[in-house]
């Protein structure tokens, strides 16, 4: 399936954001769940751009503790590294300081 979510012809972008949503919320046991899953999430990425795909999985550094055991996962900080891999920066750099820059703040 990851390799088709690419496919604009097989899965339009509301599907695609459907599955990205319920692929998100499913709970891996162990380290080769764990490492399809991110590269499941980061094919999402890739093919919804960075506006769509943080509008639907918002990176949340700030509302959660640091010092929670489950802040990785509350505040999806994992996602910062599937972005090297996954996004293109494209023209729209307008987005990316709109986004990342408050947070850095």
């Amino acid at each position: 399936m990851v390799d088709h979510v690419h496919n604009p012809a097989i899965f339009g972008d509301e599907k695609v954001v459907d599955l990205l949503t319920t692929v998100s919320q499913m709970k891996m046991i162990n380290s080769k769940q764990y490492t399809d899953w991110t590269h499941c999430i980061g094919r999402f990425m890739h093919r919804l751009g960075a506006n769509k795909f943080f509008r639907v999985l918002p990176v949340r550094l700030v509302e959660f503790d640091l010092n929670s055991l489950t802040y990785a996962q509350d505040s999806r900080s994992w996602l910062l590294t599937l972005i090297e891999k996954n996004l293109v920066i494209d023209a729209n750099l307008d987005f990316y300081v709109s986004y990342f820059l408050p947070i850095i703040l």
